[in-house]
């Protein structure tokens, strides 16, 4: 009898977390297409005055500078996401 409840209970929860699954995994999907293009840099001139008064070889280490930590930021943030899910998933232990 418990034999045959299982495996429903077992569809119902992958159900439950199909969405959260299918989220990250199109995040890791996006992240991997993810590049650094050295031809589009960051207008500086209209965020940061001071640095836009620089010379170009200075516009270019501080834009490739922000942008490398903007990557790294949305890294963590998606790094910490999917670290949460796991110990949710690990916390609930259903299966």
């Amino acid at each position: 009898m418990l034999d045959n409840i299982l495996p429903t209970v077992q569809k119902f929860i992958l159900q439950i977390f199909y969405p959260v699954t299918s989220y990250l995994n199109s995040a890791l999907q996006y992240l991997d297409q993810v590049k650094i293009q050295p031809a589009r840099a960051l207008k500086l001139d209209y965020f940061l005055g001071p640095i836009s008064l620089l010379g170009p070889e200075w516009r270019a280490l501080v834009g490739a500078i922000i942008g490398c930590l903007l990557i790294l930021f949305t890294a963590f943030v998606v790094r910490g996401i999917y670290n949460l899910y796991l110990l949710f998933k690990s916390g609930v232990k259903w299966w």
